[in-house]
């Protein structure tokens, strides 16, 4: 995965969980939802969906490696009518007159996070330069910020028993 998502040489892990997460957004009146993705084959096609945030909750079987959770927030009070003119044509068998959202898009919502909270501590990737770690510390705290910044051991030789 460090080949995969960090980029050549350089890269972070972000360890946390779904406790932090949400005591790290607790300030926010918002609801969020963090769902467990589901890995499917595209190929077939289900029918009926326990609720809409079903949908957003799916990726291809080709990424199950991942065990990815998905954090969810929609603003449900912002809604578009699209059949507001409810005009069926049992001619043609369709809506006529659908009116089109006009509305700009949002590029996304800014949220409240104690990020200290949220990060339990980061990981650098083991392909990272040597100077990559005390760089990403000296990041942190500028920031302010007070979580542990390891190096990853996935490279390191086996402990030598005596």
């Amino acid at each position: 995965m460090w080949k995969i998502y960090g980029s050549p040489g350089a890269g972070v892990a972000v360890v946390s969980n779904g406790g932090r997460l949400g005591e790290a957004l607790a300030t926010n009146s918002e609801d969020f939802h963090l769902g467990k993705v589901r890995y499917e084959n595209p190929d077939i096609l289900e029918f009926g969906m326990s609720n809409l945030f079903d949908s957003l909750l799916v990726k291809r079987e080709s990424y199950s490696y991942e065990k990815e959770v998905r954090l969810v927030y929609w603003d449900t009070g912002v809604f578009h009518d699209a059949l507001a003119n409810d005009a069926w044509n049992e001619l043609t068998m369709r809506f006529d007159d659908l009116v089109e959202d006009q509305r700009t898009l949002t590029p996304g919502y800014s949220f409240q996070c104690d990020v200290d909270v949220l990060i339990e501590r980061l990981i650098v990737s083991p392909f990272a330069p040597s100077w990559y770690l005390s760089m990403i510390e000296r990041l942190r705290d500028q920031l302010g910020l007070r979580f542990p910044v390891t190096a990853s051991k996935l490279l390191a030789p086996p402990p030598k028993i005596s």
